[in-house]
């Protein structure tokens, strides 16, 4: 197998300088004991404006701990069985009425906000009301009031909401279905009654999660929690009875592969988010008390809900024209894409939905035939079912004859059901059907002018969708787009999408985790459709599809079930056949542990969680790990 040469060399160094890997470090960073400090790495690396706290502000990066260990949410989403669990509402919402308008929400009792007030109705029903009030004014708040008409008062743990049409999915509205809840944070009235949510930039938070931010480095580099002396009264210290046992949990961000690997060889991160497969290979030589979520090939975990790919604005010309977005995927040769991005370790997908292993079997598989029948008016069929069989013949001639004696069926599985073929001459006659032609250089030109975009990418963080931005460049530029890759820290890569300031972007802007895409595809209705220049909380491709508009109508009166399952395979067919946008490979995270200071972290073999260390949930995996005495 390859490795990075640059990095192999690092690690022989860090090797011959180091006589033991055992508590190398005092202090952090911060100043806290190492030893009782879980040292985590930052997800979106430097955060530029590290002082503002407030949920509702544009800007706010959540990531950095927030999301994990400060605030909470109604409803949580239990991640290896792929259903939602009760959190500050003690139980899922209960339908007053039989078209799902009305719900009564009863809360857990005996928490409290990190300032020692009760946490109660109160707080839920002035958060609301007030976002209610300001939906004109704040861009989340508008979201919240296309689905929350009211919200009334009951008693101190019991309030009623009112919707805005029918929401039998209400706690998926408002509550945690992947990593987050973005439109309600519920936040403390006894603060927010005296201060302007619009631009108060909550230096210092009140939550009702397990710790406080205490510390933060004025450059975003770093921010520091520390575990609540009443942690029994937060959330998770309610549900399971638990308190975590790190004091301090410290979020850093290191910068460039090389900067993280040498700091978890070094012993100084306990947890890091995103490596590529060579810097995993330097690591497992470097240090023997790494470990990722396998303990062999391929290493990483497929099942993060979110996939990746490229993002189109579809509102900029020419990529507008269906015909041409479908020329950007016949222009790529997938297989090289897999192998330039992550050495072939990730699981491919034509849908918009990632490739898990519970969505690979309610839909990759279950409509691999369709994809494969699926034909254009011209008799052309553009899908390509020998992917798993191509990657793993290029696998082999990379060395990596662990794929050797895989049957096609267990290729498949590990690799994915196919994608998009790889046909230029197809590519070529697509963009001269959508009224493009080269120049004398070779590069596209549409209305005389040469087709020239930037792909937005993610800088020293969210590995596998910055190392997929330049491999397509690679390719693209090949075909003739005069495109480059715009390196951006993590305040420009999440805000840029929202009022559409970028042409093609590396996000991954389909997420999901169960059978019922509703609540994941119902941001890609025209409804949710705003211009360039306005925020958008939904569809940020500005994509617009009357079709998919059509299907989705029928699905948002319905509970899920069978009807709803199977409209939920439409929906993916049609964004598939207009390209909503360029869906490539599910997550592969190779999210490396370190148990010098601290063990059970889960693993593949110890699941009792994810290893979704930036995600909500990180709060019930703090409470199981357990510290190596010295």
């Amino acid at each position: 197998m390859k490795k990075i040469l640059s990095l192999a060399i690092i690690a022989m160094m860090l090797m011959a300088m180091a006589t033991s890997f055992a508590f190398a470090e005092e202090t952090t960073i911060a100043g806290t004991p190492r030893s009782q400090t879980l040292v985590v790495e930052n997800l979106v690396g430097v955060v530029s404006n590290p002082g503002q706290h407030n949920p509702y502000m544009s800007g706010t990066n959540f990531d950095g701990g927030l999301r994990q260990l400060v605030f909470s949410n109604l409803w949580e989403m239990n991640t290896i069985q792929g259903v939602q669990i009760p959190d500050l509402a003690a139980e899922m919402p209960t339908p007053l009425n039989d078209d799902y308008t009305s719900f009564s929400i009863k809360l857990t009792e005996g928490i409290k906000w990190s300032d020692g007030e009760d946490f109660d109705a109160e707080d839920v029903v002035f958060t609301i009301n007030e976002l209610l009030r300001l939906q004109d004014q704040l861009p989340l708040a508008a979201s919240l009031a296309t689905h929350v008409e009211s919200c009334e008062y009951v008693d101190k743990y019991e309030l009623i909401i009112n919707t805005v049409g029918s929401h039998p999915r209400l706690a998926e509205d408002l509550g945690v279905t992947v990593c987050g809840n973005d439109i309600l944070r519920i936040i403390p009235e006894h603060y927010w009654k005296d201060h302007d949510l619009t631009t108060d930039l909550w230096e210092d938070p009140i939550g009702t999660g397990p710790y406080t931010l205490t510390d933060y480095d004025p450059n975003g580099y770093w921010f520091l929690y520390t575990l609540r002396e009443d942690a029994e009264f937060s959330d998770i210290g309610v549900l399971t009875g638990k308190v975590p046992k790190p004091q301090y949990v410290l979020f850093t961000a290191y910068g460039t592969e090389e900067r993280k690997t040498m700091a978890m060889l070094n012993n100084e991160v306990d947890v890091l988010c995103d490596i590529s497969p060579e810097a995993w290979e330097v690591l497992q030589a470097g240090n023997p008390n790494v470990a990722c979520w396998l303990p062999e090939y391929p290493y990483g975990c497929f099942d993060d809900p979110c996939e990746r790919g490229i993002q189109f604005n579809c509102d900029v010309e020419p990529f507008d024209q269906i015909g041409v977005r479908w020329a950007m995927a016949l222009s790529l040769d997938i297989v090289q894409v897999s192998m330039d991005t992550f050495s072939g370790q990730m699981r491919v997908s034509p849908l918009c939905m990632p490739p898990t292993t519970f969505m690979s079997e309610a839909f990759h598989k279950e409509m691999r035939q369709q994809l494969i029948d699926y034909t254009w008016e011209d008799g052309y069929q553009p899908f390509d079912k020998d992917y798993a069989l191509k990657l793993q013949e290029t696998l082999l001639s990379e060395g990596y004859d662990i794929v050797a004696d895989m049957t096609e069926e267990e290729l498949v599985d590990l690799f994915g059901i196919g994608w998009w073929k790889y046909d230029t001459a197809k590519a070529e006659e697509l963009m001269i059907e959508a009224g493009c032609e080269r120049d004398s250089e070779g590069f596209w030109c549409y209305n005389g002018e040469r087709i020239t975009f930037e792909i937005v990418a993610p800088s020293g963080f969210e590995t596998q969708s910055e190392r997929l931005a330049y491999a397509c460049q690679s390719q693209w530029y090949e075909f003739g787009f005069d495109v480059t890759v715009q390196a951006s820290e993590a305040s420009y890569f999440h805000n840029c999408a929202s009022p559409g300031n970028y042409t093609a972007g590396a996000w991954w802007p389909s997420c999901g985790v169960m059978q019922d895409l509703y609540s994941q595809l119902r941001g890609w209705h025209s409804d949710y459709y705003r211009p360039i220049g306005e925020s958008s909380v939904g569809s940020t491709s500005r994509f617009e599809s009357e079709r998919l508009d059509a299907i989705l109508d029928e699905m948002a009166p319905l509970p899920s079930g069978e009807e709803t399952y199977e409209l939920s395979k439409e929906a993916l067919m049609v964004m598939a056949d207009e390209v909503a946008w360029l869906p490539m490979f599910g997550t592969s995270k190779l999210v490396p542990t370190n148990s010098t200071y601290w063990t059970n972290f889960p693993d593949s073999e110890n699941p009792y969680n994810g290893p979704w260390w930036w995600w909500s949930c990180f709060k019930f995996i703090i409470t199981e790990l357990e510290p190596v005495a010295a």
